[in-house]
């Protein structure tokens, strides 16, 4: 429950942060539309000051010229005929008196008109020059403000759209705002909730340590007893006499001091192993009859050779079972020396061991539950083989000389 409620905390934290990721982006966004809102209100603020430069270079040129003919900057137009009238009359006057006494009657021209005969068509001329001049400065004009009139517009719709941009994007802010507060809130709730749910368990483990755990552990050594009072009762330990057979007779021939018995290469047998021979008598009781040695093996049956028979008026025949402790059909037997070393001076520990791994059987130097034989050697009692092997019901002991009967020697 508490690993469920710490995954459940997770859930705002990571609809936190998608909110504020969501969030960021929105203002990056919008900071991108008012900065190209103020690239196109700047470019049309540097349009209508070049436009208002042009018109102004236009009226200063305007003045000079009318200054140039009229001597006065605040003449709008010039009455040529007035001019004829005024200025020019006077000038030829004065020019003419000028030449008469400078010249002395010598004089060749009486006007000034006559010396500048074609003043007045360049002053024509220079008034269709003004006159184009102030048709193009009036057509730019009106072109200028159409221009700045539609920059304006364009800024006022920019400013429109980005005051409405402005207001989504403060409401969305809002709203992502809200959402993160609420799941802050949810967060802190998970929190709460995991810490007292921390709380309950702590408790509850407190509990466990303090009255179940030692109530157990009482129940546990109280079972304890009771098995090694059922150990005790049921450890009547197995001999050899307790062994299934592992096969049986089936033909023999006392003349020649051969039998054949019912098993082969199929079941693992092999040339050499001594079997001892039994039959069951009344009470379930096994009389042993003497021992057969396997001398020939087919795939199914095999040939032994009596090397011994106890009695002569009961010889070893057709049905009477055999045994042996180091042969099972098809497995492998595992062995624990236990003692010191061997009590027949004619062997050691590894002979021991060479002999039965020759016979397909597996020797290890510790008792384990797969132990199926412990071999009593000089002062078994003292190792900690023989006492290991005590706690497993199932593991026979095996006497040295046994061990030496079955393995033919």
């Amino acid at each position: 429950m508490t690993g469920q409620k710490g995954v459940n905390l997770l859930y705002p934290l990571i609809i936190a942060v998608v909110v504020a990721g969501a969030a960021l982006f929105m203002a990056v966004q919008f900071n991108s539309d008012i900065a190209r809102y103020k690239e196109d209100a700047e470019q049309a603020r540097i349009a209508l000051k070049k436009e208002k430069e042009d018109k102004k270079s236009y009226i200063q040129e305007k003045q000079r010229l009318t200054e140039f003919i009229t001597g006065s900057r605040s003449v709008e137009t010039v009455d040529i005929a007035k001019l004829r009238e005024s200025t020019i009359k006077v000038a030829n006057e004065e020019a003419a008196d000028l030449v008469y006494y400078t010249r002395k009657g010598d004089r060749q021209w009486s006007t000034l008109t006559e010396i500048y005969p074609d003043l007045f068509a360049e002053i024509k001329e220079l008034q269709k020059k003004l006159a184009k001049l102030r048709s193009q400065l009036k057509a730019e004009k009106l072109n200028h403000q159409a221009d700045v009139k539609a920059l304006e517009e364009k800024l006022k719709s920019a400013k429109e759209e980005l005051a409405t941009v402005t207001d989504e994007k403060n409401a969305e802010i809002r709203s992502i705002t809200e959402k993160l507060q609420e799941a802050e809130s949810e967060r802190e709730r998970y929190r709460n909730d995991y810490e007292a749910a921390v709380r309950a368990k702590e408790v509850e483990v407190g509990n466990y340590k303090t009255i179940i755990i030692p109530h157990l552990e009482n129940r546990i050594l109280d079972l304890e007893q009771v098995i090694q009072r059922l150990k005790e009762t049921i450890r009547q330990r197995k001999t050899i006499q307790d062994l299934e057979p592992d096969g049986e007779i089936i033909v023999t021939d006392q003349s020649l001091g051969y039998a054949w018995v019912n098993l082969g290469r199929v079941h693992g047998l092999r040339k050499g192993l001594i079997f001892k021979v039994f039959q069951n008598i009344k009470g379930g009781r096994r009389n042993f009859k003497g021992k057969i040695e396997i001398i020939s093996v087919e795939e199914k049956m095999a040939q032994a050779r009596i090397i011994e028979q106890i009695y002569r008026n009961d010889p070893i025949i057709k049905g009477d079972y055999i045994i042996s402790p180091i042969f099972d059909k098809n497995q492998k037997k595992y062995f624990v020396f236990a003692g010191q070393r061997p009590s027949n001076r004619l062997y050691d520990t590894a002979t021991y061991k060479r002999l039965l791994e020759e016979r397909n059987q597996v020797v290890e130097n510790e008792v384990s539950n797969r132990t199926d034989f412990v071999v009593l050697l000089d002062k078994f009692k003292l190792s900690e083989e023989y006492k290991e092997a005590k706690n497993f019901p199932w593991i026979i002991f095996l006497r040295e000389q046994d061990l030496l009967e079955y393995l033919g020697k």
